[in-house]
Order: C-alpha cells, then structure tokens, then sequence
C-alpha cells in the first residue's frame, strides 16, 4: 500500500516599504531685503520678485503581490475493506505407522548330536583261541542314532495373517493439508493526490507620481514713482533649493520559501503472525534389528574321526548269525577244507579249516573279516 505524506509550502513575512510619493525639490523664497533711504533716484532700479510653483502630482493606483500563485497538494487516504482468506496451516504430509508384529509358539526338535557310527572294541568270536587274548578281540562298528531336543520358540507371522516375518507391520498413511481462514485488510481505491492551484493576492496601493516639476518664477515689479523716500537693496532675493522626501508606505506580503511538495511513502503491510507448521523432516522408518532369543543346547560334533594305523573290517558277535555259520562251512566244504558236522554253530573244527583257508589265500587270520567272507563268495 502506498501512503502520500503532503508537505505545505513555507513562507517568510517580510514588511516592505512602497514608494507611494517620489522625492520632489522644493523651492523656497528668499524675499529680499531692504532699506529705506532719501535721496533723489533718477532711474530707480527694477525690482524682481521670485515665486515658486509646486510640484503637480497625479494619484494612480498600482497592484502589489502580498501571497504568490502556489498548488496545495491534498492526499486522500487509500480505500481498505476487511476480507477472509485461507491459508495452508499444516501442508499435506505422509504418516507412518508402525504396527506390531504377530507371534505364534512353535514346537520344533533340534539335532544335539547327529547319528554316528562308533568303534567298539568287543570279542569277535567267543570260542577265539589265539594265544593272545587280546588278538581275540575286535573293533566293531556300531551305529549311534542322533539325538535330539525339543524346544519352543515364538514366530513373526508379521501384520497382515501372510504369515510373512515383518509384512504389513509398515503402513504409510496420507494426511491431507489442513487449512485456516484469517482476516486481511483488501485495497480497493489505492491513495491518490489532489492538487488545487491558489490565485496570487494582490494588493491595490494608491501612488502619487510627478505630473509637473516645482520650479520657480519671475516676476519684475513695475516701476513706481520717485519719491524721496526709496528703498534701497540690501540683500537680494534668493531662490533656496529643499529636498522632499518620498512618502512610503509599508506593506506585509508572504515571499515563497520553499514550494509545496509531497512525497511517496509505502507503507509496510501489516503482518500477522500465524502459527504454521512445515514438514521440516520427513517421518521415516528406521529398521532396528531386535536380538533373537537363544536357548543354549549342548551338541556333539565331530572333531575328529577315529581310526587305526592298520584296520579291517569284521563281523561282531550279534550279527554272526547261524545261517551265515552255514553258509561258512558250506564255502569251505567247496573248497576242499573240513569244517566240522555241527551246523549253525561256529565249533572248533570249522574255525580250524577257516583259519588254514585265511593262510592259504595270505588273508588276515583270526577273525571272521569282511574280505574272508569275499574271498568264500558270501556277500554280506
């Protein structure tokens, strides 16, 4: 909005003074003097007399500027009406929202110790008749099943039912602007300046002036009669030359000091604070890695595997049965040797002739190895 400031003009007062009558000379008559003697005049002298005219004046009237032509500026205000508008109080953002996860309890085992297999030193043949006991005794074999634990632990099914760890848990939900109405000041005629010229004033001033000059004139007094009695001229007449003065009148006027002005002048807008709210940073999501909940479970695994610098494979105790016994005399029976009669049972007899069969093929002696049974053609 543009405001205008109006700046009167600035005046001086002075007093001046106005011939109103010119300086004139004025003649004043000297008469001249005389004295009275008798004595015979035979041609009596001429006499003058001097008179003096004044000056003629004539009276006109003459006009005086008192107050010089100037413009006033007037400012008019500038025309405002109250309005309603709105404004964006709080801007459209997004929301997030953070739900929490479902969890169910799961019943699971685990595997402390996987299956193995261990090496058992047994009696391979309970009738063994080495000469040291301890060639009587073999490493057998032996499968171990794995062990197991049953624990319970809980599940993130997530937020949605999918059954998905973490989904739906994140929602982004739109919040729309919000808006508020204020009231404003609206400018409907702006401000404007007016300007008005004021007449000069002038004042009427009656001044004499000088028609005719004053002067003097001459006049020769005529001759009279001789008498006895004449006067005689003592001190002649003298023509005096007076100064008047001029006649002045004094008159007040208004000299222009400074001329009216106006200047230009906006004015601020008035300002109202409002509380308004700015996304000054965005709401965001950080993904915080909770810790798992662990039970500890003691396991077994293998650090290293057992073994001989020399080893083979036997059968153990259990698992020579009587029909692998009969299948043992049978092979050798086919081969020439004498196992004894006894079926089923692994007697003193038959144990001879294995043993004579194990030192003719130069195969280990003294127990009933895997490659013995090969070497019989009994698959195992």
């Amino acid at each position: 909005m543009i405001r205008y400031v109006v700046s009167p003009a600035e005046y001086d007062t002075i007093r001046e003074k106005i011939e109103v009558k010119p300086a004139t000379v004025f003649y004043r008559i000297i008469p001249p003097e005389y004295e009275k003697v008798s004595e015979p005049l035979d041609n009596p002298p001429v006499r003058k007399r001097y008179g003096s005219l004044p000056a003629v004046y004539e009276t006109s009237k003459q006009k005086f500027l008192i107050s010089p032509e100037e413009t006033i500026y007037t400012a008019t205000e500038p025309e405002l009406e109250k309005a309603q508008t709105f404004m964006i109080k709080t801007p459209a953002y997004q929301r997030v929202e953070v739900s929490q996860a479902d969890y169910e309890e799961r019943t699971e085992q685990i595997e402390i110790r996987p299956a193995s297999q261990k090496w058992i030193k047994k009696k391979g043949d309970a009738g063994c008749l080495q000469a040291d006991p301890d060639d009587c005794f073999v490493w057998c074999l032996v499968e171990e099943p794995a062990e197991y634990q049953t624990i319970t632990k809980r599940v993130d099914k997530g937020c949605d039912g999918s059954g998905v760890p973490g989904s739906g848990c994140v929602q982004i939900i739109e919040e729309p602007a919000k808006a508020s109405s204020i009231e404003v000041k609206r400018l409907i005629t702006p401000a404007t300046i007016e300007e008005t010229k004021v007449e000069a004033k002038y004042q009427t001033v009656l001044i004499k002036t000088i028609k005719d000059e004053p002067r003097v004139i001459e006049e020769e007094i005529p001759e009279g009669p001789a008498g006895l009695v004449n006067e005689r001229l003592v001190k002649p007449a003298e023509i005096v030359e007076e100064q008047v003065p001029a006649e002045y009148l004094t008159v007040t006027r208004l000299i222009l000091k400074k001329p009216a002005t106006y200047e230009v002048i906006t004015v601020p807008p008035v300002v109202k604070q409002v509380s308004v709210k700015t996304l000054a940073q965005p709401q965001t999501t950080v993904e915080e890695l909770v810790p798992g909940e662990f039970i500890t479970v003691a396991k077994r695994v293998l650090a290293r595997p057992g073994g001989f610098t020399e080893w083979r494979e036997v059968l153990c105790d259990e698992k020579v049965t009587g029909y692998t016994i009969r299948q043992i005399q049978d092979a050798l029976k086919a081969r020439g040797y004498t196992p004894g009669n006894s079926r089923r049972q692994m007697d003193a007899e038959t144990k001879d002739a294995l043993r004579q069969f194990q030192l003719d093929n130069n195969l280990p002696v003294g127990s009933l190895d895997i490659e013995t049974l090969n070497a019989l053609g009994i698959k195992y």
